[in-house]
C-alpha cells in the first residue's frame, strides 16, 4: 500500500470520524425538541450532549493541525449549536455592585430538593431513633435547614420537603424550627414540597399529577408590592431501584464488561422512556394551570429530573419564560451527584417584570442535590400588583405555627 492511498484512507477515515461526531453532536443538542410521546430515542441522546461538545472541540483542534478543510465540519457544527451550547455552558459576566436603589428592588430564590431533610453523607434510619432524639435534645442542628437559613435566601423552594417533629423521624430541633419560622413567618407545605417566604404568601391549589413521585406547590406571594405566582416543582423521577443505581456505579466505574452494558439497556431504557413520556405530561399539565391563573409574574422552581433543554423544560417555558441559569450563570454546573449521575436538572424559570441578575450553585453537599440560587432585579418604576388573577380565592399561611392559618380573598 502506496503512501497517497494510506494518506486518502486517512482522509476518509478523518471525515466519516467528523461527519459521525457531527451528526450526534446534533442530535443530542436537539433532542429535547421532539415529543417523548413519539420517540424517546431523541431524549435519551440529549443526556449525552456535553460528551458530543467535547468531542466536537477535540475535533476542531485536531483538524487545525491535520486537516484544516476537515475542521470546517466540526466548526460549523459548534455554530448550529451555539443556542443549547449556551443553555448548557452560559458565559454571562458577572454583573455590576449593585446601587442602594437597585439593591431595594431586589430578592433572591432558592431552589433545593433537600433529601428529606436527610442526610446525604449520614444517612438515618428508623433506627436511629434513638440517637437522632439525643442529638435534637442536645440542640444539634439539621444540617440542611441550617445552611438555608446560612444562606439566607427570600424565598425558598423546597422539595422531597417535610417541616415537621415526629419521634420516629426526629431530624428537626425545636430551637432550628423556632428559627426557621422566623425567618419565614410566611410559608406553606404539601405534597412532599414546601415555600418558605418573608413575604406574604396565599397557597394556590394545584391539580396534582397521578405519579406519586411528581407534585406542584404555588402560591401568590406579594414580593416589594409585586403580586407573583410561585410554583415549587418536582417532575416525574427516573425510578431507578438500589439494583439499577449498582448496576450503574458498575458500569461507570469500567466493570462487568459487555455482559453489564447490555443487562444494563435492558433494565434502563423501558424506565427512562416511561419518565421522559410522563415529565412531558406533567409538564403540559403544569403550563396549562399556569396560563388559566393569568398572572404576569411568574417563577417556577424545581427538580425537573431533566436536563436544560429537555422537552418537559421547553413545554412548561413556552416562548414567554427564560430560564434564569441561561441569563444570569456562567459555565456548566452540575446540581444532581448521587450514585455517579451527574447531570443539571434542576432550574428556576421566570416570566414578568423581572430580570434574573445572578446564579449560583451551592456545593453543599448534605443532599443528593445541590442548591441554585436566582437574584432577581425588579423593572425601575412603581411597583404594580397583577390584578388580572381571575378571583383566585387565597389563604395567607403566616406565624410562628404550622398551624396558624388566616384566610383571605383578594380582591382583583
Amino acid at each position: 500500500m502506496n503512501k497517497e492511498h494510506i494518506k486518502k484512507t486517512l482522509t476518509i477515515a478523518g471525515y466519516s470520524i467528523n461527519g459521525l461526531i457531527a451528526l450526534m453532536t446534533l442530535l443530542s443538542a436537539y433532542g429535547g425538541m421532539v415529543n417523548p410521546d413519539t420517540t424517546a430515542l431523541p431524549a435519551m441522546i440529549a443526556m449525552t450532549f456535553p460528551l458530543w461538545l467535547v468531542l466536537s472541540v477535540i475535533a476542531l483542534l485536531a483538524d487545525l493541525f491535520v486537516n484544516r478543510y476537515m475542521a470546517v465540519i466540526p466548526a460549523v457544527t459548534i455554530g448550529l449549536s451555539l443556542g443549547p451550547v449556551l443553555s448548557y455552558c452560559p458565559l454571562n459576566l458577572s454583573h455590576s455592585k449593585l446601587t442602594p436603589e437597585e439593591d431595594a428592588r431586589s430578592f433572591t430564590l432558592m431552589s433545593y430538593n433537600v433529601y428529606g431533610l436527610n442526610d446525604y453523607l449520614e444517612p438515618y434510619s428508623p433506627k436511629d431513633s434513638t440517637r437522632l432524639r439525643a442529638q435534637a435534645d442536645s440542640g444539634l442542628p439539621n444540617p440542611t435547614l441550617a445552611h438555608i437559613l446560612a444562606c439566607d435566601p427570600d424565598i425558598a423552594c423546597l422539595q422531597e420537603f417535610y417541616l415537621t417533629f415526629s419521634d420516629k423521624f426526629p431530624v428537626i430541633t425545636r430551637s432550628l424550627f423556632d428559627s426557621v419560622c422566623k425567618r419565614y413567618p410566611h410559608r406553606i407545605s404539601g405534597c412532599a414540597n414546601g415555600i418558605l417566604s418573608k413575604y406574604p404568601l396565599y397557597p394556590v391549589e394545584l391539580t396534582q399529577p397521578e405519579d406519586p413521585t411528581a407534585f406542584y406547590l404555588g402560591a401568590i406571594v406579594e414580593i416589594q408590592q409585586h403580586r407573583t405566582l410561585i410554583i415549587s416543582a418536582h417532575l416525574q423521577s427516573i425510578g431507578l431501584d438500589p439494583s439499577d443505581r449498582a448496576l450503574y456505579k458498575e458500569i461507570t466505574k469500567g466493570e462487568g464488561g459487555r455482559k453489564a452494558i447490555s443487562h444494563a439497556k435492558n433494565r434502563f431504557l423501558g424506565k427512562l422512556s416511561l419518565a421522559f413520556r410522563k415529565r412531558a405530561r406533567q409538564a403540559e399539565l403544569l403550563r396549562r394551570q399556569i396560563d388559566s391563573l393569568g398572572v404576569e409574574n411568574v417563577i417556577i422552581a424545581g427538580d425537573f429530573n431533566d436536563i436544560p433543554g429537555c422537552y418537559a423544560l421547553r413545554q412548561v417555558a413556552g416562548e414567554d419564560f427564560k430560564n434564569a441559569f441561561t441569563m444570569a450563570g456562567f459555565g456548566p454546573i452540575v446540581t444532581y451527584h448521587a450514585n455517579r449521575f451527574y447531570f443539571h436538572i434542576d432550574h428556576i424559570l421566570y416570566r414578568g417584570d423581572m430580570e434574573a441578575i445572578g446564579f449560583t450553585k451551592d456545593r453543599f453537599g448534605r443532599s443528593d442535590h445541590y442548591p441554585v440560587t436566582a437574584r432577581f432585579l425588579w423593572s425601575s418604576g412603581a411597583a404594580k400588583v397583577d390584578r388580572n388573577l381571575k378571583g383566585i380565592d387565597l389563604i395567607n399561611r403566616t406565624g410562628n405555627s404550622p398551624d396558624s392559618l388566616k384566610t383571605t380573598t383578594i380582591n382583583n
